[in-house]
């Protein structure tokens, strides 16, 4: 759909409201379309790409209610798809993708509790994907993943919290696990250097922001 493909290649902050327009439109569409065809795998595969991306942009205009609203949609969509095609390799992808926003914009802008739900739920189902899902190529990238989620939801809630030091120490924790675990992978993928680069900065971070929690 090419209404759909221009919402999405439209990524700069300047065109996030020319973005959202041409989504929000393509999910009008794509809605409509569920509702004679409910079963269709394109359609619900599709529409759970929208919501997960107009999530994105309202996380990045700081529109946290909108962007948790549609990254719970697109998470639905995902796991509806898990349930009914067990070995469509692409739903659990877009699960992962959908948990992704949904965890980040629920520790800046949601509730505590929900946030952590969700991160150990995203969590648990990595860990079994890894085991038992298809393509186990692409499955066993998900733990190490959910556990770098974990970090930047305790590094988050940190920010909010009266005594920060639990929570970086948490985010420190989950890092380092999160680390060690892409660092074991038998086939590491291609971008692991920057992945692991990432995570050392997080690191510095914590340690950082430990060493003020202490003045």
């Amino acid at each position: 759909m090419t209404t759909m493909r221009t919402g999405m290649v439209l990524t700069s902050d300047s065109a996030i409201p020319e973005s959202l327009a041409y989504l929000a439109k393509a999910g009008d569409l794509l809605e409509a379309a569920r509702q004679k065809s409910p079963a269709s795998r394109s359609i619900r595969l599709n529409l759970g790409l929208v919501y997960d991306h107009m999530a994105q942009r309202h996380y990045t205009l700081g529109n946290g209610t909108t962007a948790i609203a549609h990254a719970r949609k697109s998470l639905a969509l995902a796991l509806e798809l898990v349930k009914t095609e067990p070995n469509y390799a692409a739903a659990r992808i877009d699960a992962m993708r959908a948990w992704d926003i949904l965890i980040h914009s629920l520790a800046r802008f949601g509730d505590r509790a929900e946030a952590t739900t969700v991160a150990e739920a995203a969590h648990a189902a990595a860990t079994d994907w890894a085991i038992h899902g298809p393509r186990l190529d692409r499955m066993v990238l998900f733990p190490p993943q959910a556990v770098g989620w974990r970090g930047d939801l305790y590094f988050e809630l940190a920010s909010k919290a009266g005594s920060p030091t639990d929570d970086l120490q948490k985010a420190r924790a989950a890092y380092q696990e999160s680390r060690e675990a892409w660092s074991k992978l038998p086939t590491p993928p291609r971008d692991l250097p920057g992945r692991l680069a990432a995570l050392d900065t997080k690191l510095a971070k914590c340690e950082l922001a430990l060493r003020a929690a202490d003045r």
